[in-house]
């Protein structure tokens, strides 16, 4: 700002001293042609004249946008101490809720292998025999008895089964999906393929047709995949 206003003075006081120069050298040569230089001088004075104006008004503009993100980067301090408040009154409140209101940890089974075993194997005999009922109820027993356990994605697999036995497509199918809550189940591609046939046999043929080309997709080298390709071709 005040070179900008020191650059003004110093323009006025140029202009003045070439208009006095101009007025005189109209009086010695009264019917003489404008001299060329000061046509010149007094065309770069404009000029600069404009700008002087020009970065006076940039310089002006910029002070307001500098303002203006001043009062933003207060606003958001604000905002941003109202928010550490907050977050720490959170914090006091966690802190000072009892322990007593912590979740309690989940029970382990009390079964051993042994007695999880000899249900599974007594459902296996059931299934087998085409006792669906008392089958899907020895499966969920030991399935409850070690839910965790190395027999339970197989439990979980073949409540599946009962209910498919029984015609109970629906429930059968969401045993079925159960199954892929075990990581490490090698019942996958079992299950995916019956998720197949329980679409299939409700008439939901786009979903079917999507749950045998997933058994294609993740399990290619699955026992299943012939059964999975027939399966897509008569769709």
């Amino acid at each position: 700002m005040c070179r900008i206003s020191a650059m003004c003075k110093f323009l006025a006081v140029l202009a003045l001293a070439v208009g006095l120069a101009a007025c005189a050298g109209g009086g010695q040569v009264a019917q003489s042609e404008p001299d060329p230089w000061l046509l010149e001088t007094q065309e770069d004075l404009a000029k600069l004249e404009r700008q002087v104006q020009a970065s006076y008004e940039r310089e002006d503009a910029l002070g307001k946008d500098l303002q203006r993100l001043e009062a933003k980067n207060s606003q958001l301090r604000q905002q941003i101490d109202s928010l550490g408040a907050q977050l720490t009154a959170m914090k006091t409140q966690v802190n000072s809720l009892p322990k007593e209101a912590e979740a309690p940890r989940a029970k382990r089974s009390t079964a051993t292998p042994l007695d999880v075993k000899k249900l599974y194997d007594k459902a296996q005999d059931h299934y087998r025999h085409y006792r669906y009922e008392p089958a899907l109820e020895l499966f969920e027993k030991a399935l409850q008895a070690d839910p965790y356990g190395k027999l339970a994605d197989n439990a979980q697999y073949w409540k599946g089964e009962c209910y498919y036995g029984l015609g109970r497509y629906s429930q059968a199918l969401t045993e079925f999906t159960k199954v892929f809550a075990y990581p490490k189940t090698e019942k996958g591609d079992d299950a995916q393929l019956k998720i197949g046939r329980c679409y299939q046999v409700q008439g939901e043929t786009g979903r079917a047709r999507a749950a045998y080309q997933k058994l294609l997709d993740e399990f290619p080298d699955s026992e299943y995949a012939g059964a999975a390709r027939q399966a897509l071709q008569k769709l």
